[in-house]
């Protein structure tokens, strides 16, 4: 019977650190796939906000440039309407751009598995 005990103990010795060890590898990649993924999503969210940035810069450049306009000035809406407003606009190219952002950061973003 001691020879028995013997042999258990030494295989729960020979197994305890394996297990040990594969559980710290486990968490180790575990750890740098987070962190790769925080990475990724920082720099998805630091070119949404410069895009964000951008489109914002350009309508306030629009809009103080409207704001200059002498039509206001002189209180002639029907000229100002004329040479500003009626114009054919083009597409809003904020809305394409953070959706483009988007797609990426959801491609980008590690699959989580339903339980």
């Amino acid at each position: 019977m001691a020879l028995r005990r013997y042999l258990i103990i030494l295989a729960a010795l020979t197994i305890l650190p394996l297990v040990g060890f594969t559980t710290w590898i486990a968490l180790e990649v575990h750890r740098e796939d987070r962190a790769r993924a925080e990475r990724a999503l920082t720099e998805t969210a630091r070119a949404l906000s410069l895009a964000v940035e951008r489109e914002v810069t350009a309508m306030v450049s629009s809009l103080e440039s409207l704001a200059t306009s002498t039509d206001l000035d002189t209180g002639n809406l029907k000229g100002f309407y004329d040479s500003y407003i009626a114009k054919p606009v083009e597409p809003d190219e904020l809305a394409a751009v953070i959706g483009r952002l988007v797609t990426r950061a959801r491609a980008l973003r590690p699959r989580q598995e339903n339980p």
